[in-house]
């Protein structure tokens, strides 16, 4: 059973002259359920503080995703609910096939002031 807690901070140098922006957040997974959370809060966006919500689970036909957001300065929140996605035509046989395949080096470009590899 693969499942579990992952937890992210995801700093950016200047988001609109806000130097101190960031972005924390966590995502739980039960892959046998095929279900996660996924939770986004940003102190410091052009509309004020921002908490994102998405949750996806269900069983029996009763599959969904919600996708919640808080405003939390103009004290507004929409919850909006949407069916889980089928797996498209994609089997695991073309997922393990395309998970063996070696990365080719494409660029560098600079992120944060640093030097990054992109590789497809």
């Amino acid at each position: 059973k693969l499942s579990g807690d992952v937890s992210f901070n995801d700093p950016a140098e200047d988001i609109e002259g806000h130097v101190d922006h960031t972005s924390d957040g966590s995502i739980t997974l039960a892959l046998e359920r095929r279900a996660f959370r996924l939770r986004d809060v940003q102190q410091e966006t052009k509309v004020g503080p921002v908490v994102v919500d998405l949750v996806a689970g269900g069983s029996n036909g009763t599959e969904y995703v919600h996708a919640h957001v808080d405003l939390t300065v103009q004290d507004e929140q929409q919850c909006v609910t949407y069916p889980y996605p089928t797996r498209g035509g994609v089997d695991e046989e073309s997922l393990d096939a395309a998970s063996e395949q070696a990365l080719t080096f494409f660029a560098v470009t600079e992120l944060h002031g640093e030097d990054c590899g992109i590789f497809i």
